[in-house]
């Protein structure tokens, strides 16, 4: 488009006009000349001779009759070929005009074809192309919309109309293509330049792709922050005072990238669970920052998949680790967890929020990661997208997405007793567990555990295990004492033929010691328990 400077040609347009109408200025004056300085004929002489008292001619000496009949001569015309400048009036101007007109027709065509075009690849050399801003919107299997806001920067004095013309996109140069690669076309609307300086034009059009590989390779540097250079060839014509210039453009320009950064994901609410495809159901928000001023819009539903590292988030690793560890790029620890579903996407400069649903498989590494998220530690999810779009946009995006732990804590507290833990209750009666009778289907023994719900909808745990740590380390030592429940001493052991609880306890104390460790010991539910919030 920088060939719109080309309007310089314009000045030699002007001259070339300035060169015809002298000719045409001389041709009339020739014209003139001739009718006012004819030379009069042998009748005319006769008639001036006898006006004058001359009427019979003298007969001129021999010497001088001689010397009449030698040829004419006038200083500077020393040769034959002189004579159409020492000659009359009319013959030295036709001279001039045949000379003037074979200037005309041998320099003009070179300065028009060859001389003029040259001077306006030049200027359009000098021309900068500089994209401030642009939105892609609506994309299809293989075209998408594109507007823009276009600086050029004409280095030509004079203004000038392009007309509409077909452009070519190339790739940037590569080994295999040094001047790139045809990728795709597009059609340039009509539109106006200033002269000699910078104008602004906002050109919308329609990317028809070619080569989605190499599109897609060169939207994958634009969404990570690159500066990719995108070269333009065409045939353009250009108008400058009211006269048309064809004239070939080679231009490079660079596309804003699109550095999509921050994400995260939050206010995650438990929806459903189907049953179907065996995926829980979560709606969440999904934040980014673009400092770009590329926007994207008209993109629709976006999905892209969600892939989870159990080893990379680890949570005794440092956020820097997680992150060198969990995320991208996709290793073979990666597990596929789900996928992620982004309605009515679209990125503008700053912050975006966008509403999705995120589709999580029933598999180990999807456990690991709801586990460490209800026990509020920090993960990253790798997501990988979109899937769903165009060949030549599909799988652009991989990027790390940071997931904070949850704020409400599952577990707020838990206590042992004497009675809880050593004695012990019927969970039907409510009475202290018998000695004689303390299996788990008639007997609780262990802490009693309080939580919250960090989800906003109603769920049931069963089959609980975890372990319990303390704070600090402790090394402790003590004394098992065989200590029969009060009340119970005399109490007769059933089929024993007379044995008293007092007497079945009769055991030597126990002592013992624990080194230095800060694990107090691991929980399990009984079999079948469950609990709902």
């Amino acid at each position: 488009l920088g060939l719109a400077v080309v309007g310089a040609k314009a000045l030699l347009a002007s001259a070339t006009a300035a060169l015809l109408l002298l000719i045409s200025s001389l041709t009339a004056l020739v014209a003139a000349m001739s009718e006012r300085t004819s030379i009069p004929d042998a009748k005319t002489l006769q008639r001036l001779r006898s006006d004058y008292g001359q009427a019979q001619s003298r007969e001129a000496p021999v010497s001088v009759a001689m010397a009449q009949q030698e040829p004419h001569k006038e200083p500077g015309c020393v040769k034959k070929t002189h004579r159409y400048f020492c000659g009359s009036v009319k013959a030295t101007s036709y001279t001039m005009l045949a000379m003037i007109s074979f200037a005309a027709l041998f320099w003009v065509p070179i300065i028009w074809y060859v001389i003029v075009p040259a001077i306006l690849n030049m200027l359009a050399g000098a021309t900068s192309v500089n994209i401030k801003s642009a939105t892609m919107a609506d994309p299809t299997a293989t075209n998408m919309k594109v507007s823009a806001v276009v600086e050029i920067n004409n280095a030509g004095p004079f203004g000038c109309d392009i007309d509409a013309f077909n452009a070519t996109i190339h790739s940037p140069p590569e080994d295999s293509a040094p001047n790139g690669r045809p990728i795709g076309w597009m059609v340039v609307p009509p539109f106006t330049l200033k002269g000699n300086g910078p104008g602004i034009i906002n050109p919308t059009t329609m990317v028809h792709v070619t080569d989605a590989a190499a599109f897609n390779k060169m939207a994958k540097g634009m969404l990570n922050g690159d500066d990719v250079p995108w070269r333009m060839t065409s045939e353009i014509t250009v108008w400058s005072m009211g006269i048309p210039f064809s004239i070939s453009i080679d231009k490079q320009t660079v596309f804003p990238p699109i550095e999509l950064t921050n994400y995260a994901t939050s206010n995650l609410e438990m929806s459903h669970g189907n049953t179907t495809t065996n995926q829980l159901v979560i709606d969440a928000d999904v934040s980014f920052y673009s400092s770009s001023p590329m926007r994207l819009e008209g993109f629709g539903t976006i999905k892209a998949e969600l892939y989870y590292s159990v080893a990379g988030n680890d949570p005794d690793l440092s956020p820097e680790a997680r992150l060198r560890q969990g995320g991208p790029p996709i290793r073979d620890d990666h597990v596929k967890i789900g996928e992620c579903h982004m309605y009515d996407y679209r990125v503008e400069q700053g912050m975006n929020t966008i509403q999705t649903k995120i589709f999580l498989d029933a598999n180990y590494a999807t456990g690991q990661s709801l586990g460490r998220w209800a026990s509020e530690f920090d993960q990253t999810i790798v997501s990988v997208g979109p899937t769903n779009i165009s060949p030549f946009i599909d799988g652009i995006w991989e990027g790390a997405n940071d997931m904070p732990g949850s704020s409400i804590t599952l577990y707020t507290a838990t206590f042992v007793t004497a009675d809880t833990l050593v004695k012990g209750y019927n969970p039907k009666t409510g009475e202290p567990c018998k000695v004689w009778d303390g299996g788990i289907d008639s007997c609780d023994r262990g802490s009693t555990v309080m939580g919250m719900n960090p989800f906003k909808r109603e769920w049931f745990i069963k089959d609980i295990e975890y372990e319990t740590y303390l704070e600090q380390e402790y090394e402790y030592s003590g004394t098992f004492l065989t200590k029969v429940i009060p009340g119970q001493e005399n109490v007769e052991v059933p089929f024993t033929g007379g044995t008293t609880v007092g007497d079945l306890f009769n055991i030597p104390a126990v002592s013992f010691s624990c080194g230095r460790s800060n694990v107090l010991g691991r929980t399990f539910s009984k079999p079948g328990m469950w609990a709902g919030y």
